[in-house]
């Protein structure tokens, strides 16, 4: 059982696209990483996603790197970090962002879990643009 996911919990994906939150200044973000290439939107995630996506990331076994001993772990697409939700997340940001990101293609995704009383950072950052 080494080095595999043993348990990946199915997770329904949300009905009528419920995962961008509309309220959130799409265009804005939009236009700034068209211009500057980089830029932040608060509360872009409803949070009926981000609590469906919290318990799947508590539950799931896909935690194979480990950095810090231990403090830190990371888990990828390639290790079962694939749950239905999460790849609509991607197809939904797309939407979202359909000039920004026309050009990209989904090629990973990555989670760092931490433990609670760690004060460090990761250093082996994912460029998202180029």
């Amino acid at each position: 059982y080494y080095n595999r996911a043993i348990h990946v919990p199915h997770v329904e994906r949300l009905e009528d696209g419920g995962v961008a939150n509309l309220k959130a200044a799409w265009p804005k973000f939009e236009a700034a990483l068209q211009h500057k290439r980089m830029a932040s939107i608060d509360d872009a995630l409803s949070q009926p996603l981000l609590q469906k996506i919290t318990d799947y990331l508590l539950e799931a076994t896909v935690w194979y790197t480990s950095h810090h001993a231990g403090s830190c772990l990371k888990a990828q697409l390639r290790d079962g970090l694939h749950a239905e939700i999460l790849l609509q997340v991607a197809a939904e940001i797309l939407l979202q962002l359909p000039q920004a990101l026309a050009s990209f293609r989904l090629l990973d995704i990555i989670a760092y879990k931490y433990d609670a009383d760690w004060p460090g950072s990761i250093k082996d950052g994912v460029q998202a643009l180029p």
